[in-house]
């Protein structure tokens, strides 16, 4: 748009010029809100399993003989861990006797049962419960594995549950895969994996191997 004063002119903006860049602004601008959103939930899904990862590592350390089981009791002796449970019917008490959200659980805790069968699993009212993971939202368990011998045995659409722990004097983290420890004694396996999911698509997986290392990918 041209406007004419004696010989000058001066060029203004058109209406559709206007439209224009205000499209580009709206698309830009909406381009940056979603992957702000997008980073957000995958950072708070990130920080979620880390957690958890943490938490794995506490009850190691625990467990290798820098905690009492109780405060002036002068026992480092019992073994500590995580139970994780997956309950596909959707729902319903789990160990804690706890409504859970999709039937999943995941619980820090004591064992104070160790010595007898079953060995290094999460009981209700023998052992005790040190923290319930509350994840509204964060993420889901997908999947619980144990690889041995080569050979990988994943959760179908049945209630599963994992039970790490790990008592002194040993490093290695003793596994439990549905109430049986794994050989047995629960070290004769190579890999235990906790794969979490978000309702974004992400995945990541806590890996506790054979020789006690964590690892989360």
């Amino acid at each position: 748009m041209y406007t004419r004063i004696g010989k000058n002119f001066k060029r203004g903006f058109t209406l559709i010029e206007l439209l224009v860049v205000f499209s580009i602004w709206a698309v830009i601008t909406g381009i940056a809100v979603t992957e702000y959103v997008n980073f957000r939930h995958y950072a708070d899904f990130d920080n979620a399993v880390q957690n958890v990862a943490l938490s794995m590592r506490e009850m190691q350390i625990y467990g290798l003989g820098s905690k009492e089981t109780g405060t002036g009791s002068g026992n480092f002796s019992e073994a500590y861990g995580m139970h994780f449970q997956i309950d596909f019917t959707g729902g319903g008490n789990g160990s804690d006797d706890v409504d859970d959200l999709a039937g999943e659980e995941i619980i820090t805790f004591i064992d104070k049962n160790d010595l007898n069968p079953p060995y290094g699993v999460f009981t209700v009212g023998v052992d005790t419960l040190i923290e319930k993971t509350i994840h509204p939202e964060a993420f889901y368990l997908n999947s619980l594995c144990l690889t041995s011998g080569g050979i990988t045995t994943c959760n179908g659409n049945e209630p599963h549950r994992l039970d790490i722990t790990f008592k002194r004097p040993r490093a290695d983290a003793r596994v439990s895969y549905d109430g049986n420890l794994a050989g047995g004694d629960g070290l004769s396996y190579d890999e235990a994996t906790i794969e979490f999911g978000s309702v974004a698509g992400d995945s990541k997986t806590i890996h506790v191997y054979s020789t006690g290392q964590i690892s989360v990918d």
